[in-house]
């Protein structure tokens, strides 16, 4: 019995070592939202990093957040960096495609 429950726990430990060895090391997120505003309005309030603090829910959680820009704020190769709070935490973002 005890050799049973021996093997079976080595097997899950060797699945799940495999599971995890076989996700990929980087991952891309996407969303999509469906708005009523034309098209031109949303671009210019998503392409724009310095636009969002005007509508990201992030940035109402921490007021005192520090923001960084690149030498670019809009468009591909833009790039943002924040630091805050526990709430938002710290990280960089860069438009890769538009």
């Amino acid at each position: 019995m005890r050799r049973k429950i021996l093997v079976a726990i080595i097997a899950v430990v060797v699945l799940s070592g495999w599971l995890i060895a076989s996700r990929p090391d980087t991952f891309v997120v996407k969303r999509t939202q469906i708005m009523a505003a034309p098209p031109a309005v949303v671009f210019a309030q998503i392409n724009d990093l310095r636009a969002w603090p005007n509508w990201s829910c992030w940035d109402r959680n921490d007021l005192d957040m520090q923001r960084t820009y690149g030498d670019k704020s809009a468009g591909i190769g833009a790039t943002y960096a924040w630091s805050g709070n526990s709430r938002v935490g710290h990280g960089t973002m860069t438009i890769t495609d538009v």
